[in-house]
This record gives C-alpha cells, sequence and structure tokens, in this order.
C-alpha cells in the first residue's frame, strides 16, 4: 500500500512539474501577446494647427518617428515634437504622419 501511494504521490509531482510546458504553447498559439500587439507599426497624423502644442493619444512604447512632414514649419525632435507615455505632441505648427511602435 505504501509503494502504491508514494508511485501515486510522484506521478502527481511529475505532472504539476510539467503542466506548464504542456500548456503554455497552447496559451502562445491561443492569443498573441499584449506586447506583441502593442509593438506593432501603426501610422498616426498629428497637428499643432493653432500654433499650440496639442497631444494625439497613441501606445508609444517602441518609439515614434516622422514619416511624412505635412507642415512648412520645421518638426524637430525634442522642440517641435515628440513623445512620451501618454502620446505623440507637436507643436509651434509642426503637423506631420508618424509611424509608432518601430522598435
Amino acid at each position: 500500500m505504501k509503494v502504491i501511494l508514494a508511485s501515486v504521490l510522484v506521478s502527481f509531482l511529475a505532472c504539476l512539474l510539467l503542466l506548464p510546458f504542456i500548456f503554455r504553447p497552447l496559451a502562445v498559439i491561443a492569443a498573441p501577446s499584449a506586447s506583441a500587439a502593442s509593438l506593432q507599426a501603426r501610422n498616426i497624423t498629428c497637428s499643432s494647427d493653432d500654433m499650440r502644442r496639442k497631444y494625439c493619444p497613441i501606445p508609444t512604447q517602441g518609439g515614434a518617428r516622422i514619416i511624412r512632414q505635412r507642415s512648412d514649419a520645421d518638426c524637430i525632435y525634442n522642440r517641435t515634437w515628440g513623445y512620451d507615455a501618454r502620446g505623440i505632441w507637436v507643436d509651434r505648427g509642426c503637423r506631420a504622419d508618424f509611424e509608432v511602435g518601430i522598435r
């Protein structure tokens, strides 16, 4: 009887150790991770039409870059445009198309 209980206990512990390796691939196939989805490159247009700072809310964890300037006013990183956790900001007449999630 002790041998049977010991063998059942060993089998149970082995199953507990193997469960993460069995079910983890299924979870990855079923749903992509949130971080992978948030780092897909996306485009957005952001405009400072009134010469004031404007925020365009978009996830910027992967960074941002200008892909097309639309204004006559210069768009200079950290002067007339930039990004932070809230999104992309533009100022002093900068209007441009941005790509985010590029890293």
